[in-house]
């Protein structure tokens, strides 16, 4: 039923657990495997063609050769807004980054720093980890490599072409450097560019 269920997952969803990992020696009653996640994986890892869940396609989950990828973007309904999920892709599907861009349907009340934006709510790109500040030598690592800042681009031209004067990211303290380096600032929580 696992396997079934997860290759009904849309590709802008990642399934955070299967199970939850409770040692067996403090289980009551019920399933007492803890592996079952791992299980569920072995089996899908069969066939991966079919596999849309976020975490099944990320390049450091699947190999690949091709590290030719371009931006592919999604939209649906959420909220009372449109949600658009970009992802960095290569011609097999495998996930290399991706960014998720909200178009608000009415201004916040409770937020005005957000009024007349469209909000980044995550960039993630996936890859071997670098440290801050360590360069990108390798063409076959996604991290450092640009597409953080591709993703960020195209977010703004949707954005701009949707009639949303800015863009707000949601940014943790550290990362702020980053978003600086792209033209935001902080306004009260997050890091905003007004959009040329």
């Amino acid at each position: 039923i696992l396997v079934e269920m997860i290759k009904l997952v849309p590709e802008y969803c990642r399934v955070m657990r299967v199970m939850r990992e409770i040692p067996p020696a403090y289980l009551v009653a019920g399933l007492k495997r803890i592996d079952l996640r791992t299980e569920v994986e072995k089996e899908l890892k069969k066939d991966l063609k079919n596999i849309f869940e976020i975490r099944m396609r990320e390049v450091g989950f699947r190999n690949t050769d091709d590290f030719n990828t371009s931006i592919k973007v999604s939209e649906y309904p959420a909220s009372n807004g449109k949600e658009l999920f970009l992802q960095v892709v290569n011609s097999e599907n495998v996930l290399f980054g991706l960014l998720r861009l909200r178009f608000p349907g009415s201004p916040s009340p409770l937020i005005p720093e957000l009024n007349d934006c469209a909000i980044v709510r995550e960039v993630h790109v996936y890859g071997k980890a670098l440290r801050l500040g360590e360069s990108n030598d390798d063409d076959n690592t996604a991290q450092h490599g640009g597409l953080g800042k591709e993703l960020m681009k195209k977010a703004e031209e949707l954005s701009k072409s949707n009639g949303f004067k800015k863009l707000a990211v949601i940014s943790g303290v550290g990362v702020r450097p980053y978003y600086e380096k792209l033209g935001y600032e902080l306004v009260g929580m997050y890091m905003v560019k007004v959009l040329q």
